[in-house]
């Protein structure tokens, strides 16, 4: 009781933007407590430009984990944890949301952002998505999507989640990309967390080649996914704030190989064929594309 007293003396006396620095240190759960000391420290660690400070000064000291999803046997649940992106040790874990969310079967870690992890279940013929706030547990149910839904027995059909922070609004963002193995069936939708509401956005005909999810490659307000339009191959990206597609062709000397792998690396989408690795410098310019190293040869290795 008499800390509490102290707190709000204390409240009180600094100055805002004096207690606004002194929060942006602070962890996520101290910063839970806090708010409960009075109404003006509540108004100031919801109000977003705290929350946006306090996120940008985490990345600027390299508090950065990685997210790993695995299935508890004994609970019969999936957990999350987060490791070190540094020395890869686990610093938390957790429950997955509850499964009377709808994400319980087969769920699929779509992406995470500022944060927050967007969850998918990862089914042909139910649509349900959750954001999950990691630090306070909190979930919001994302509303259903309007495209069409299959019905039983029929798997004829690509379908990506995409999720991303739109910094000129300050909100986030998640696309819904559908593609029935025909170009001219391409159809896309965006969902605003702000509005909790879907709409439609103008997408290029093809064929998303990556199933259920992205190529884990969300970088600085774009997520992306592995495409193909009759003789074009490349990377499809979304624009957040742009909401607008970009298309990225392949290098020509790549098109032809059967396994390619992509991922994120050092800020850029980076590509992994056979024994080379590519990292993509500037989205939508085909030359951009630059060879990082060479690999073998091998024999008999996958």
């Amino acid at each position: 009781m008499k800390q509490q007293r102290n707190l709000k003396l204390m409240a009180k006396e600094l100055p805002e933007d004096l207690v606004t620095q002194i929060l942006q240190w602070l962890p996520v759960v101290s910063l839970l407590h806090f708010k409960c000391i009075c109404k003006s420290w509540y108004a100031l660690i919801t109000h977003q430009y705290v929350i946006r400070k306090h996120l940008l000064h985490n990345k600027k000291n390299n508090n950065t984990h990685l997210l790993l999803k695995m299935f508890n046997r004994t609970t019969n649940s999936y957990v999350i944890s987060t490791l070190s992106y540094e020395t890869l040790q686990v610093s938390l874990t957790q429950r997955a949301p509850p499964p009377f969310l709808g994400i319980d079967k087969e769920m699929c870690v779509v992406g995470s952002c500022n944060g927050l992890v967007c969850l998918h279940n990862n089914s042909y013929y139910e649509f349900n998505v959750v954001i999950w706030n990691f630090a306070t547990k909190e979930t919001k149910v994302v509303p259903k999507s309007n495209l069409p839904r299959l019905s039983s027995g029929h798997c004829s059909r690509y379908e990506v989640i995409g999720f991303g922070f739109d910094a000129k609004t300050n909100e986030y963002k998640i696309s819904n990309l559908l593609s029935l193995y025909d170009p001219n069936s391409f159809q896309s939708e965006l969902c605003s967390l702000s509005a909790n509401s879907w709409r439609e956005v103008d997408s290029p005909p093809c064929v998303i080649r990556a199933d259920f999810r992205g190529i884990d490659s969300y970088i600085n307000g774009m997520a992306s996914w592995e495409a193909s339009l009759d003789d074009w191959e490349g990377v499809l990206t979304f624009h957040m704030s742009d909401e607008v597609f970009l298309k990225t062709p392949l290098p020509d000397d790549v098109i032809y190989y059967n396994w390619r792998y992509f991922f994120w690396l050092n800020e850029s989408i980076a590509m992994a064929v056979s024994i080379y690795e590519w990292l993509l410098l500037e989205v939508g310019v085909k030359d951009s594309w630059t060879k990082l190293f060479t690999i073998g040869p091998f024999t008999r290795i996958d």
